[in-house]
């Protein structure tokens, strides 16, 4: 299932050029599905990190609440990467096809 504009992450990520993706509309697709499940299991595990710093009792060990620190703020830091790259996917995809139904025409 793609992402709708309702549900698009209003963060923006840094993305490859055009060429890097090759024009190949599958090419194009698969890679945008494949970014599209790395934001969601990132947003997931933000969303699991963010419980755990809910629970007082974690920030009384620092060898425990550390780590869980640490990877929250690389996964925030990742996400707006990964939704920009998302977004740039979905209009080199969106010109792709576009130029393919020009061709066929």
């Amino acid at each position: 299932m793609g992402r709708t504009k309702a549900s698009e992450p209003r963060a923006r990520r840094s993305g490859r050029s055009t060429q890097d993706a090759g024009q190949n509309p599958r090419r194009l697709r698969r890679e945008l599905e494949s970014v599209e499940q790395e934001i969601i299991s990132v947003e997931e595990r933000i969303t699991e990190l963010e419980r755990l710093m809910a629970e007082p009792e974690l920030f009384t060990d620092p060898a425990r609440s550390t780590p869980v620190v640490a990877e929250h703020t690389e996964l925030s830091a990742r996400l707006p990467q990964l939704n920009q790259r998302w977004e740039d996917l979905g209009n080199q995809l969106h010109e792709s096809e576009q130029r393919e139904r020009g061709a066929a025409v």
